[in-house]
């Protein structure tokens, strides 16, 4: 190519199926990076090194970021920013189950679950191509209705300490559509508040209450 100055340079051109990536290095042959703050929707992240997820080829990973997800748990962590009182409750179960907890621990929210023995759910979300995301959910375990039982019992031990219930997010496999509505009907005999985030025929039964 010919520069301003009259003179001529090389350039080289990188061909690639969709996407390039650029990296800066200095003469000491370190390669120089920004840093950028990316919000990680609470949940594990996956970042494709430049920025274009490749179908049914080989996507290797940069970043990863990993912690314990959910709305409930968002709603515990933004209660706790604010330096009230919280307390993280719901069914976990497995090796996940205990991941989730010692996430919660790090953080300092208290929490009190109930444990099943099957796995809590896994779910990633990736960031690709200028801001996009995708996410991969898992179903998660089945609840049983032993387990879904003894969970209204669980709940009404604790929902009796606290004067404000928040409820959050789709219900797990195997509880009907009205359970939330059970357990609205226990926090408010206990004389709680209930704020319930959630949708379809799970929100209209508990409105009907």
């Amino acid at each position: 190519v010919e520069l301003p100055d009259g003179k001529t340079s090389k350039r080289e051109l990188v061909y690639h199926n969709g996407a390039v990536a650029v990296c800066a290095v200095t003469p000491e042959n370190k390669v120089l990076l920004v840093k950028q703050f990316r919000k990680p929707a609470e949940k594990p992240l996956l970042e494709i090194p430049a920025g274009k997820l490749e179908i049914d080829e080989v996507n290797r990973v940069k970043n990863v970021y990993k912690t314990a997800g959910g709305k409930g748990l968002n709603v515990s962590r933004v209660i706790r920013l604010a330096n009230r009182e919280v307390t993280a409750t719901g069914i976990i179960g497995g090796f996940l189950g205990g991941y989730i907890e010692k996430h919660l621990y790090d953080e300092n929210i208290v929490h009190n679950f109930y444990k099943i023995d099957q796995e809590s759910r896994n779910s990633i979300a990736i960031l690709h191509d200028n801001g996009k995301q995708t996410e991969i959910l898992e179903n998660g375990p089945t609840i049983s209705s032993g387990d879904a039982e003894n969970f209204l019992s669980y709940f009404d031990d604790i929902s009796r300490n606290y004067n404000l219930v928040t409820m959050s997010g789709s219900l797990p496999c195997g509880l009907e559509a009205d359970y939330y509505s059970k357990l609205v009907e226990i926090a408010k005999s206990n004389k709680a508040k209930i704020l319930l985030d959630t949708s379809g025929e799970a929100l209209k039964t508990s409105l009907n209450m």
